[in-house]
């Protein structure tokens, strides 16, 4: 992830938004089929350090 965010090309922009969009459609199925007691965690990882 770090070699395509600085990466200058079209590619690589396109290959982390279709990265971000696929993660966002997976946590948004999981967020929607748990049940109500339940919840998501999110813990360390890809750009966690990018700040």
């Amino acid at each position: 992830m770090r070699e395509l965010l600085a990466a200058p090309g079209a590619e690589a922009r396109l290959a982390v938004d279709m990265f971000v969009s696929s993660a966002a459609m997976a946590i948004a199925s999981a967020a929607t089929t748990i049940d109500p007691g339940h919840h998501l965690v999110f813990t360390g990882g890809v750009g966690e350090n990018q700040a």
